[in-house]
């Protein structure tokens, strides 16, 4: 997914300026956004999803003088449903609910998929909300399959016109502030 910002005017004015000068504001304007931006989506995503930060990775690769372009790495991988939502154990294992978006209320998972349940693995440790699967024949142990909410990428969809938004602002300001800071460093810009 790709999300491209455009300022009008800006070019003609830095067009004027020092190649070298030119191209260290905008790497710095670009790198502050998009550490902005990253922080920005981090925080709307724990404010509408029932996800604790620590669980929100974005990594952000900065922009560099030969490349004037950062990138935010959306993960696909969708998130384990134990980790969204604060699921509730109770002592019947049947009961397995969850709230993945904050102010939808706890779901049953068990509603849905009358066969899932809380568990912690014994080898790992790991705990998750599963299901089995397949038909069931007496004397056999079922499979069993891990239970997964959105994927950080689709949570960022969901509000994409909002982060776009802030980025445009945001990068406008800090090419403001970029122009400023090398105004003060050297004297002028050329």
């Amino acid at each position: 997914m790709k999300m491209g910002i455009e300022i009008k005017g800006i070019n003609e004015a830095l067009e004027m300026l020092n190649p070298r000068i030119h191209s260290e504001i905008v790497k710095n304007a670009i790198n502050d956004t998009a550490k902005q931006t990253k922080e920005y989506a981090v925080n709307t995503i724990v404010s509408r999803y029932n996800i604790n930060k620590s669980n929100v990775n974005i990594p952000l690769d900065k922009a560099v003088l030969t490349d004037l372009s950062a990138k935010l790495h959306l993960s696909r991988r969708p998130i384990d449903l134990i980790k969204l939502g604060k699921a509730i154990w109770q002592r019947v294992w049947t009961a397995a609910r969850v709230e993945v978006k904050k102010g939808s209320g706890r779901k049953n998972v068990t509603d849905k998929k009358p066969n899932a349940f809380i568990a912690i693995m014994p080898k790992t440790g790991h705990t998750g909300v599963f299901m089995r699967i397949g038909t069931y024949i007496k004397g056999q142990r079922q499979q069993i399959q891990q239970e997964v909410g959105p994927s950080i990428e689709q949570m960022f969809k969901k509000n994409i016109k909002w982060f776009e938004d802030f980025a445009s602002k945001t990068l406008l300001s800090n090419m403001t502030e970029q122009v400023r800071a090398m105004i003060i460093k050297k004297g002028s810009l050329k």
